[in-house]
């Protein structure tokens, strides 16, 4: 028995053979997939290339050159190579792992450094040891994004980079799927919002500490120095910017 959804990630009934012989899924096995209708994304072929000539410009002395993200980076290797290239990091592992039980022993070390380095919890994690063995590109690319924000947060990644995946776990019922939209890149809409969210929180504390503060021409000048510095900071939330505001407020006063 095959489940409607399935179905309906194809636009042509020849399609779902093509892709099942393309990508077999093991009687109890469970794996995600880019839908083929999402597969030719340009953005998506933009970001792959982008991360790809990242990883090869990294790692150009160490004449290691990637041609595919999938196929390349499974075994761990050129991750374990990055890592220590990017972060000086040195990972008690084997930088060759040749058997299946090695390379998941070794990703198991490499994912629990990013995580650590990161500094992400194991509920933020997109990615797995498994998913990563079994070459699944869309916990690959969410590696590769997440690791390069880190270390190279001026690398120009387009924004609102979103794939329509299909997962397929083969049950003794038959094939069941479920369909989701990931955003494999912020979505710049999300970001924009939030800035204003916290942009009218900056208004909100300094029209607070102006109307605590006497109005006098002795604090004047001081004052609108301090208006346009607040207007041209950017802080990611109230906890963060509050205590920064009280802060420029209270050295302006204390040096009349």
């Amino acid at each position: 028995m095959m489940d409607p959804d399935f179905l309906n990630a194809f636009t042509q009934p020849a399609a779902v053979d093509q892709f099942l012989a393309e990508n077999i899924v093991a009687q109890g096995e469970k794996k995600k997939f880019i839908k083929p209708t999402s597969g030719n994304n340009p953005k998506l072929e933009e970001l792959k290339l982008l991360l790809i000539d990242w990883i090869n410009t990294t790692l150009k002395e160490e004449h290691i050159v990637v041609k595919s993200l999938e196929e390349d980076l499974y075994d761990g290797l050129v991750l374990h190579h990055l890592l220590e290239n990017l972060g000086s990091l040195k990972l008690d592992v084997d930088k060759i792992a040749l058997t299946e039980k090695k390379q998941r022993q070794k990703l198991s070390v490499i994912l629990e450094a990013v995580a650590k380095c990161l500094q992400l919890e194991e509920s933020q994690l997109k990615w797995s040891v498994e998913s990563i063995l079994t070459k699944d590109l869309v916990s690959t690319l969410h590696l590769l994004v997440a690791i390069a924000k880190h270390f190279k947060p001026n690398l120009a990644m387009p924004p609102n980079v979103q794939v329509e995946t299909i997962t397929i776990e083969n049950t003794s019922r038959g094939l069941k799927t479920a369909n989701a939209v990931e955003y494999i890149t912020e979505n710049k809409e999300n970001l924009e919002a939030h800035s204003s969210k916290y942009g009218h929180c900056q208004i909100q504390c300094f029209t607070l500490m102006w109307c605590s503060i006497p109005h006098s021409d002795h604090f004047s000048d001081k004052i609108s120095i301090t208006a346009t510095t607040v207007n041209r900071d950017s802080w990611i939330s109230p906890s963060v910017f509050f205590p920064k505001c009280l802060l420029l407020m209270s050295v302006h006063i204390n040096t009349t």
